[in-house]
This record gives C-alpha cells, sequence and structure tokens, in this order.
C-alpha cells in the first residue's frame, strides 16, 4: 500500500482524543505504512521534516483550530503544499476540523481541497473520513502506476530504436 506521511499534533489543546492517533491506527489497519518525522527519524527537526515528505507517496496533514495557531505548523504546512504541487509523484490530502475557520488559514492555502471532518470525536466520521482517504490514495496509486508505465513503455521505445540512429 502508500508510505503516508501524518502531519499534526498528537497531543491536542482540548485533551480530547488525538486525532491524530484515530487516523494513525486506522490507516495502518488498511495497510499503509504510517510515519512521522520524531518517530522514525530523529531530533533534527528541519533535516527529519524534509526525510519524511521525501520518502512518502501521501502527505497528511491534520489542521485543527489548534495547530494552526503554531508558526511552526503553518510555515510546514505551506512547504507541504507547494512541495506536493510540484510533484507528480506526491498526494497532499489535507483533514481539516470543523472548529477550523477558513479565514484562519494563509491565503495559499485556501484554494485546495480538503476532506472536512464535522465532529472529530464521532467516531462514524473518522471512519467515514478513512474511507475517503483511502479512496483517494488508491485513486492515486492507480495514477502513478499508468505514469510509471507510460515511462518505462517510452524507455523501451528509445531503447529500442537508438541503436538505428546510431548507425545512421
Amino acid at each position: 500500500m502508500a508510505k503516508i506521511y501524518l502531519f499534526g499534533q498528537k497531543i491536542e489543546a482540548d485533551k480530547n482524543l488525538s486525532l491524530y492517533y484515530e487516523l494513525n491506527y486506522r490507516l495502518k489497519e488498511l495497510g499503509h505504512e504510517v510515519y512521522d518525522e520524531e518517530t522514525d527519524y530523529g531530533k533534527e527537526q528541519e533535516y527529519s521534516f524534509k526525510k519524511a515528505i521525501a520518502g512518502a507517496d501521501v502527505i497528511i496533514p491534520i489542521i485543527t483550530k489548534y495547530s494552526l495557531e503554531s508558526n511552526s505548523f503553518l510555515n510546514e504546512l505551506i512547504q507541504l503544499r507547494n512541495y506536493s504541487l510540484h510533484r507528480n509523484d506526491k498526494i497532499l490530502i489535507p483533514i481539516i476540523t470543523s472548529e477550523t475557520k477558513y479565514e484562519y488559514l494563509p491565503d495559499i492555502l485556501r484554494n485546495i481541497n480538503f476532506i472536512r471532518l464535522e465532529n472529530k470525536l464521532d467516531i462514524i466520521q473518522i471512519n467515514q473520513v478513512v474511507k475517503k482517504i483511502n479512496e483517494s490514495i488508491n485513486s492515486f496509486l492507480g495514477r502513478k502506476i499508468a505514469a510509471d508505465e507510460e515511462a518505462l513503455e517510452f524507455k523501451e521505445k528509445i531503447e529500442k530504436t537508438a541503436p538505428a540512429y546510431i548507425v545512421e
């Protein structure tokens, strides 16, 4: 399945059930490999952030009212958006919770598609979000397989016809 970089607060300021852990558990249940920069890549935050996004197929930021209060979260969120925009082999699937107001988002983030979660404590809604994430991942992986096949066919065509051009 997919390598997923799950990006968000693990412990929320309101002491509610952490959406991060709920999504992490459910995505792993579906067979995806889920990681973040802290658990797999050590303590140097900038280096581990870059390594985490480079190793992921799928990047899922969890955007809450509390996470938007962090300047480092906002900076990294903008970097994630721009990084995924310029890479065809990555997909960004942001999750935004209902208490998060769109006007608090930086302008550069307001025009991207989000999966909205109305109640982060409702198991049925969390399951629906995980289903949408999984559908997006599978759609992306299908496109990625097709693109890889096209690139291989193109390479084989060049390799097959190149000797004829070299001889001439």
